[in-house]
Parts: structure tokens; C-alpha cells; sequence
């Protein structure tokens, strides 16, 4: 069975936005899926979400998948980063960024975040980005960036802000299916 494992983004929880809507999507697809859940401060430190994500994840096969939103997205980079024995099927990032990302949330601290592109390329088999075009806290220029470093394909869509519950997504239809597409159940 397939594993998914989602990451949430800074100023969320596991119960935000659209996060539980698609782990019980997934899961009655017969998917096996599980929410992180991320208690962190501000501003935001990325070793306080290692620890937890060190805690909160276990890769056991190759047929894993990341799905990531924001600051989501680099923490668990940096956690594959850091696993270098795990290899997995793919990684979704929605709305997310790099280090070397521009004009992001301030009290993000990733200055001295390194990644090794490369690496991660050789582990993960697939790299997705979504991005919009009115994120007001991550460009989608960031989100391609960092995908094409990654060796993946993103799509840029308009009005869909940072996928938020505020933004209208309190469910992922069109995430769910292009999951689906990718994933061996």
C-alpha cells in the first residue's frame, strides 16, 4: 500500500486547510496516508521542525510519497536531506520554496538552510510543484525554481493564492487526482 505523507506549512496544523480532507480522500481510496503535525514557534526554526518530523515519520518502502505546503515543502527536503538512506516514489510541493527563495514570510529563517540538489534528484523519482500566480506569501517564481533545480514539473495556475481554507481550499480535488495519477496504490 502505498504511504503519503504530508507536511503542513508555517501558521497551520494538521486540522488546517485542506489537509484532512485528502488524508480521508486518500485513505478511502485505500491509500495510506498520515498528517505531521508540527508544533513550532516564531519565527519559525527549521532544526525545531526536524526534531518533530525525525519524531512524527518513518520511511519503510519506496513507494512513499511527500505532499508538502510552504515551509512544509523545505522541511522536508531538509529532512530527506538529512535520511540519505531513504529513496522514495515522489514529492508534491504546493506553494512551497527553496533556500534561496526571495521575498518570503520574514520570520522564516532559513539563511543557513543547505541542500544537497543533486542527492535528492538520485532518491526521489518524481518532483511536483502547484503554484498561483496571487500567493501573497510565496512568489510562484520560487515554486518553479525550486522544482527545476529538483528536475520536476510544476504548474502555475491564477486566483489560487497560497491554497489556503481562506483561499477557497478546504478540499484538493485537483490535487487528489493528480496524486492519483502518479501513485501505485
Amino acid at each position: 500500500m502505498t504511504k503519503i505523507i504530508l507536511i503542513h506549512g508555517q501558521g497551520a496544523n494538521a486540522h488546517s486547510n485542506w489537509y484532512e480532507w485528502l488524508e480521508q480522500s486518500l485513505n478511502l481510496e485505500g491509500y495510506d496516508m498520515d498528517i505531521c503535525d508540527i508544533e513550532h514557534s516564531t519565527p519559525v526554526n527549521i532544526d525545531e521542525w526536524l526534531e518533530q518530523l525525525n519524531e512524527q515519520i518513518q520511511i519503510e518502502k519506496h513507494d512513499t510519497y511527500f505532499v508538502t505546503h510552504g515551509f512544509g515543502t523545505l522541511a522536508g527536503l531538509k529532512y530527506l536531506d538529512i535520511h540519505t538512506e531513504n529513496r522514495i516514489e515522489g514529492f508534491f510541493s504546493i506553494a512551497g520554496f527553496g533556500p534561496d527563495a526571495k521575498d518570503i514570510d520574514k520570520d522564516l529563517q532559513v539563511d543557513n538552510v543547505t541542500l544537497d540538489y543533486e542527492s535528492l534528484r538520485e532518491r526521489i523519482d518524481y518532483f511536483y510543484g502547484l503554484c498561483s500566480t496571487d500567493d501573497p506569501y510565496v512568489p510562484y517564481k520560487d515554486t518553479e525554481a525550486l522544482i527545476d533545480k529538483l528536475g520536476g514539473k510544476s504548474r502555475v495556475i491564477k486566483n489560487g493564492g497560497h491554497f489556503t481554507t481562506d483561499d477557497g481550499y478546504d478540499t484538493f480535488l485537483a490535487l487528489k487526482n493528480n496524486m492519483m495519477k502518479k501513485m501505485s496504490k
